[in-house]
């Protein structure tokens, strides 16, 4: 019987960052193949979730299977470690490789997800909805356990790997010195889109407190004075044109204003004056109907 070779134990925390890391260089090649793609918008929208399970298949199999060696993916590559088993190398490290791509995809619970969510409308379709959702408890708690496993012996990191018989290890031979990767490409992609978020999380707020500053500017409870704009049929809230004009509510004094801008800015009360208002009311037309 074949023994597995000697390999020096690779680190917990390397085999986490390098499935960490492989999830995020996937998505980002994934997601330009998609935008090539999204030319073809009908084939995309109705299939979105296979066509990215096939690309991530496709993605997963080149980084397996491109070598006639041992089988690493980027992030396994960069730290060092191999795919490793402990049986007979052959005709099985190719299936291995290729389950291993099988498996990694990953996307097939989003696809149940969204195949239970369509048939919860249909009567024949709450058997499988139970079943589905049995199936998805009893493995998230494998899941959790393969997780403990994982924390107290170090080996291995997912399901997938437990079911194929393989983990991940750094190569047979003398120890090396560990060089830490350099994640340059990586880092600047998450710092931009950690930079976005905060840009549209500031955009946002910048928004709102100019929507509140304009609704209090000139602000007569009679109605007397004009929108923040100056002119009589203006919105109060952000200062231009009011399109669809729309009251608060039906005791509101402060004008109309934007339909789409009421609706957003009108959680519990009236942005601009102290009318309590959870909805907002009729529209308000500008014209008659023979205009």
């Amino acid at each position: 019987a074949a023994t597995e070779p000697a390999t020096v134990q690779a680190l917990r925390v390397s085999q986490l960052e390098a499935d960490d890391l492989d999830e995020d260089m996937t998505a980002l090649l994934a997601d330009r193949i998609l935008d090539a793609l999204s030319l073809v918008q009908p084939l995309v929208s109705d299939w979105s979730i296979e066509l990215r399970s096939a690309v991530r298949f496709l993605l997963c199999g080149a980084m397996l299977c491109g070598t006639s060696g041992p089988a690493a993916t980027f992030g396994a590559k960069l730290y060092g470690l191999e795919l490793l088993t402990a049986r007979a190398a052959g005709g099985y490290a190719t299936r291995l490789k290729f389950l291993t791509a099988l498996c990694l995809v990953g996307y097939w619970r989003d696809w149940l997800r969204l195949r239970q969510a369509n048939a919860r409308g249909s009567s024949s379709g709450a058997a499988s909805v139970s079943l589905v959702s049995a199936l998805s408890g009893a493995l998230s708690l494998l899941e959790l356990a393969n997780l403990l496993a994982f924390l107290r012996h170090g080996r291995p990191v997912s399901l997938v790997h437990r079911l194929l018989g393989a983990r991940w290890g750094h190569p047979p031979g003398p120890p090396r010195l560990y060089q830490p990767a350099a994640f340059a490409f990586v880092d600047r992609e998450l710092v931009w889109h950690s930079f976005a978020e905060l840009a549209d999380a500031a955009a946002g707020a910048i928004a709102d407190a100019r929507r509140f500053i304009s609704g209090r500017r000139g602000y007569d409870c009679d109605g007397s004075s004009g929108a923040a704009s100056g002119s009589p049929g203006g919105c109060r809230l952000c200062g231009q044109e009011a399109c669809l004009p729309t009251l608060c509510s039906s005791d509101c004094r402060c004008g109309p204003s934007c339909y789409f801008c009421l609706a957003a800015s009108l959680p519990y009360s009236c942005p601009t004056c102290p009318a309590a208002a959870r909805t907002v009311a009729d529209l308000v037309l500008a014209c008659g109907p023979s205009e």
